[in-house]
Parts: structure tokens; C-alpha cells; sequence
């Protein structure tokens, strides 16, 4: 009995119009009808160029939240040069992400768009590829972009996408703690020192949480978070999107539940402790 997500108040296509995306984008995604309303305010949030952070529960969007103005960029901007990169703390979850793009592309044949993963496991004659034609969308993780700022052969790659490379996502931001997290800030630091323009940061978790919600960095305010997010993306300010929930009232409760005496009357009851 989870909560509900409360669903943006425009419908996918109706919001697509609104916020001018690209005219292939909306057939990227044919099983969406509406968005979640974080899902609207992160979207607008990183199209404005804002640092964003994406704090919601697993299977809320996130993913979506982010490959939607990834794609409109990408489309709109034709042409040689990595747009985006893609962090992953961990191979497994680069190749759910690669499985994902590679639905979403195929839903448009033909439309010019091109992705890569380069991990580890990438054997040498894709690597080689993908240094000669780097992708629009390059997926690795963070071990691998220290391997490839330090190899003359793979640091190319970003020295051609000097005026390109426009988004840098960092899925899981909440893994990057203690020494991982100061090695990670100082190797993006390396890596935006490369990029002419200045870039979109966003980072995701489904675990960090600010004031009412619980988590590795909780408590009565935001500034724990900022002391946190700050430092580790070189930013002062950012979009924190957070969930938001349907109201609970009799009318959305399961039908399995709906004949147990008083649910109507004490909605709250599942999210309460009885200590007796």
C-alpha cells in the first residue's frame, strides 16, 4: 500500500507542446500518458540549466526525469561530440540504463541519436570505435572516467567534445561518501576543466532525503544536504525535487482494503507504530 505519486496536471503530450521539446521526443516514450508532477518540475528544472537533484523512490521516474531533456538536446542538436555523460557507482545498474536508451531510440528509427557504454567489460574493439565516432550519450562509471581522463587515447574523446558535452549525470549520488566522495569532486573537476561551456550537473538517489524524510542525511533543515551536494558538484544553489503524494482519501484505497471497518476513518493507520 504504497503512496500514490501525485501526476503532473497536464497530460505528456499537452506538455510537451508547453515546453517547446523536440517534435520525435514524445514517440521516445509511447507508454507515457502523464507525467508525475516531480517528474514535470525536475524536467523544467535541468531545461533551465540548473543543477538538479532528483530525491524520489525507486520506480518514480528518475530516469525519465533526466533522459527527457537529454534527448531533446540531442535531437535538437545534431552533429559530432559527446552531449552527455552518464556515472553509474556500479556496472549492473549502467546496463539497465543502456537497456532503457536503447528502447527509447528504437521507438524513432532514424532518428540520428547514438549511445555508447564503456565500462570494463567493453572489449577493445567497441572501445576503439568509440574513441574514432564518440556517441551522443556516453554511459560509464566512475572508475572508468578516471581510467579515461588518464589514457592519452581515451582523453580525446573529451577534448572533442569540448563545446558539446552539455549534462552530467551521477545516478546514486548518495553512494559518493568519505574518500570516494572527495575523488569524485576533484575527478569531475578534471573533467569540466575540459569543457569550454558551462554544464548541467544532476544527480539521483532514492534514498536522500531533507527535513521531514529519513535517510543517510536527514535532520530539521537543508543544510546538511547543501554541505553534502555543494562541495561534491562545485555549485551554490540547486533544484532539490522531492516527491509529492496524492491526498489519501476514501476514494483512492485499494478495493482489497476498502472492507476493513474504519480504513475509511484512519487513513494513517499503516503509517503508525502501536506500541502496545
Amino acid at each position: 500500500i504504497n503512496r500514490q505519486y501525485l501526476n503532473g496536471k497536464s497530460s505528456f503530450s499537452q506538455f510537451f507542446l508547453e515546453n517547446q521539446l523536440a517534435q520525435r521526443l514524445p514517440d521516445m516514450f509511447p507508454k507515457i500518458n502523464r507525467l508525475r508532477a516531480h517528474q514535470e518540475k525536475g524536467i523544467r528544472a535541468i531545461m533551465a540549466g540548473r543543477t538538479t537533484v532528483i530525491s524520489t523512490g525507486t520506480g518514480s521516474g528518475k530516469t525519465e526525469t533526466f533522459l527527457i531533456p537529454i534527448l531533446d538536446h540531442c535531437l535538437k542538436n545534431p552533429g559530432p561530440g559527446i552531449k552527455a555523460l552518464i556515472l553509474y557507482p556500479m556496472n549492473a545498474l549502467a546496463n539497465d540504463q543502456v537497456n532503457r536508451l536503447e528502447q527509447a531510440i528504437a521507438a524513432v528509427p532514424g532518428c540520428g541519436v547514438r549511445y555508447a557504454l564503456f565500462t570494463g567489460d567493453t572489449n577493445q574493439e567497441e572501445r576503439t570505435h568509440i574513441r574514432m565516432d564518440p556517441p551522443d550519450i556516453l554511459i560509464t562509471n566512475y572508475v572508468m572516467l578516471d581510467w579515461m581522463l588518464t589514457r592519452q587515447e581515451d582523453r580525446w574523446m573529451f577534448n572533442s567534445s569540448r563545446q558539446s558535452l552539455r549534462f552530467l549525470v551521477l545516478d546514486e549520488i548518495h553512494t559518493y561518501r568519505g574518500n570516494r566522495a572527495t575523488h569524485i569532486k576533484y575527478l569531475l573537476a578534471r573533467l569540466k576543466s575540459l569543457v569550454d561551456g558551462p554544464v548541467i550537473q544532476v544527480g539521483t538517489s532514492a534514498t536522500l532525503r531533507s527535513q521531514a524524510y529519513e535517510g543517510y542525511l536527514q535532520g530539521n533543515s537543508s543544510e546538511r544536504l547543501d554541505r553534502f551536494i555543494c562541495p561534491l558538484l562545485e555549485v551554490a544553489d540547486y533544484a532539490f525535487i522531492e516527491p509529492e503524494y496524492q491526498p489519501e482519501t476514501a476514494t483512492n484505497i485499494p478495493t482489497s482494503l476498502a472492507y476493513i471497518p474504519g480504513i475509511a476513518q484512519e487513513l494513517g493507520w499503516a503509517l503508525t507504530v502501536d506500541n502496545q
